[in-house]
């Protein structure tokens, strides 16, 4: 696991652990920044896709602390 995606917390719904993926439809897109997504390396449920920072705070955002 990267140093950066310890950040993130476990899965909600499995329990298993998430990265950070590029979407490559926005690769070769001159005018467009890097667009990423979080996803579960268990039950492979994903965030939107959008930047960095955001698709961390979208993954990372409970109702419940303790997941």
């Amino acid at each position: 696991m990267k140093d950066n995606e310890r950040v993130l917390k476990k899965c909600p719904f499995c329990g298993g652990y998430a990265r950070f993926c590029e979407d490559m439809r926005f690769h070769e897109k001159k005018d467009s920044f890097p667009k990423w997504y979080v996803m579960c390396m268990g039950c492979n449920i994903r965030t939107p896709v959008a930047d960095r920072t955001l698709v961390m705070k979208m993954w990372n955002e409970r109702t419940n602390e303790n997941i």
